[in-house]
């Protein structure tokens, strides 16, 4: 599958999750100081997500979790305000029982970049 087609599914998986409320927030020290400073809350941080994440913020991935085996992980570029930020979300299945999953999206990062991205989708004067 091309880049542009594993972002738009990412995307759509993570939208699906996202409205039945299956997410959990696994947030690291930049994100919750990030956070804090701009003071909104990761529910917050969540709704902005959903509401401006396309295919030609993507970044880089699907990579394994590092620790969760079953989970891929895809990092976009994300605007907010004047910064730009580096958002990494995490999404599998987890199990809800013996012999069930169910799918999660796990925020992991949101805060701004460290470095600049290079957007693969982004074409010309949109990158």
């Amino acid at each position: 599958m091309d880049l542009i087609a594993n972002a738009k599914l990412f995307i759509a998986q993570y939208h699906f999750l996202y409205k039945r409320g299956k997410v959990r927030y696994n947030l690291n020290q930049k994100t919750e100081t990030f956070l804090r400073e701009i003071n909104i809350t990761a529910k917050a941080m969540s709704a902005y997500i959903y509401e401006n994440l396309k295919p030609e913020l993507y970044y880089q991935g699907p990579s394994k979790h590092h620790k969760l085996i079953d989970f891929q992980v895809m990092v976009f570029e994300l605007p907010y305000e004047n910064k730009k930020l580096y958002v990494k979300l995490a999404m599998g299945e987890e199990p809800i029982s013996n012999d069930e999953t169910d799918g999660i999206v796990i925020y992991m990062s949101f805060h701004p970049e460290e470095a600049e991205m290079n957007l693969p989708l982004q074409e010309g004067d949109n990158k």
